[in-house]
């Protein structure tokens, strides 16, 4: 299932590639991570994210790093990222990584990512706030390819970057925005596997007339030569706040966060994307489908294929149970049990009307249940047998 939020973002990562050249056929999104608990210090982020290489993030609190209902760009809920923790490296929130990686040397798996998301500044007044949004080194420690800085003041936010000239880092600004609207940020950065030699094309507000645009290198990669470190490629996001203070640094809402990675050669082939609106964790929904209804003696197949998650994941186990005994289908959707089966597993074991329970559990843990009935009749020889007994019961009754 895919909701309104995941549609914007789709559309915003095509239009980011046509934008720069790149042809981008239809693509079938990642799932959608739903059920956040982002911060503070000492609680584990959910759903994939974390600190790097370290589960927890650091020095964020309450508040700080957690998602909310208080804003939203789509949907009820947003994450809202204030100060937390200004490190470059492990401990900084760092999104879910990607099953393939871009700027892989040789270009063994895609040279390209491209990103988007929505931000908009808590304060509409402007009060510092400012933060750093990367791509994430692949052991979680620090940061590569793009940076984008984004900072909330007086006369608005500014969004801009370093670019690599000359030897040395070169500030260039990119846009100035609302502080009291919702903005979206679109990204696309081609890996070279050459410290100097990356394109990062950044979008703000497309599609609007404040629409603009900024094509250049990226400094952490000339950098990471610079100290000696080896090219970096990237399958995630990193975050950083770099304004420092009390509690009147308020941060910024974030929502509706999507990446994928593809190969420039082939970009209408998405190797695999990653999707979020922060919402609240969608509960599965369980079909048992019947009512059935069998013979004493014969066996039945349970269906509980009509089984959904509304919340993008997947259904991980069926589990069919009769007053207290039940029987776990693990993954299959469809069981099919022999009458002796039947009798071992769930204790129909006669005739008669056995009310059946089917619990599914989805893979962020998630349950649900719903019943349904399995009627069991006796089967025809022993209806003919009852009837005869009936029958010489009702004449002998007439001679009385």
């Amino acid at each position: 299932m895919t909701d309104v939020g995941s549609r914007v973002r789709l559309s915003a990562i095509v239009a980011l590639l046509v934008g720069v050249g790149v042809f981008l056929a239809p693509a079938v999104a990642g799932p959608i991570q739903v059920g956040y608990l982002i911060g503070p210090s000492g609680t584990t982020p959910q759903d994939g994210w974390s600190g790097g290489a370290q589960l927890n993030l650091t020095n964020c609190d309450p508040g700080e790093e957690e998602v909310t209902t208080d804003d939203a760009h789509a949907g009820a809920q947003c994450w809202r990222y204030s100060r937390g923790y200004g490190s470059p490296g492990q401990g900084t929130p760092f999104s879910p990584s990607l099953s393939v990686t871009a700027g892989d040397p040789g270009y063994a798996t895609a040279d390209s990512m491209s990103t988007t998301l929505w931000f908009k500044a808590v304060d509409s007044e402007g009060d510092d706030s400012g933060m750093t949004i990367y791509h994430g080194t692949l052991d979680g420690t620090d940061r590569t390819g793009m940076n984008l800085y984004i900072e909330n003041s007086a006369s608005g936010v500014s969004i801009g970057t370093y670019r690599w000239s000359g030897g040395t880092y070169v500030w260039e600004d990119i846009a100035t925005v609302s502080s009291t609207e919702w903005h979206c940020v679109d990204a696309h950065c081609l890996f070279t596997n050459d410290y100097v030699s990356d394109v990062i094309t950044y979008t703000i507000d497309a599609g609007t007339a404040g629409e603009v645009s900024s094509t250049g290198n990226s400094w952490p990669h000339p950098w990471r030569e610079a100290e000696g470190h080896a090219y970096a490629p990237s399958n995630r996001l990193k975050f950083a706040a770099y304004a420092d203070g009390g509690p009147e640094i308020m941060g910024f809402y974030i929502d509706d966060v999507s990446y994928a990675i593809f190969d420039s050669s082939n970009p209408g082939a998405i190797l695999d994307s990653y999707s979020t609106g922060f919402e609240a964790l969608a509960a599965p929904v369980a079909d048992p489908n019947g009512p059935y209804r069998i013979l004493v003696g014969d066996g039945v197949t349970l269906d509980g294929s009509g089984s959904s998650d509304p919340g993008g994941g997947s259904i991980v186990n069926y589990l069919w149970s009769v007053g207290a005994l039940s029987y776990d289908a693990e993954a299959s959707a469809i069981s099919s049990l022999t009458w002796p089966e039947l009798g071992s597993a769930l204790g129909v074991t006669g005739n008669g009307v056995y009310t059946v329970r089917l619990t599914v559990t989805d893979d962020e843990g998630e349950t649900a249940w719903a019943e349904t009935t399995l009627t069991v009749v006796p089967e025809p020889a022993t209806l003919c047998l009852l009837g005869g007994a009936l029958a010489t019961l009702l004449r002998r009754r007439r001679r009385r």
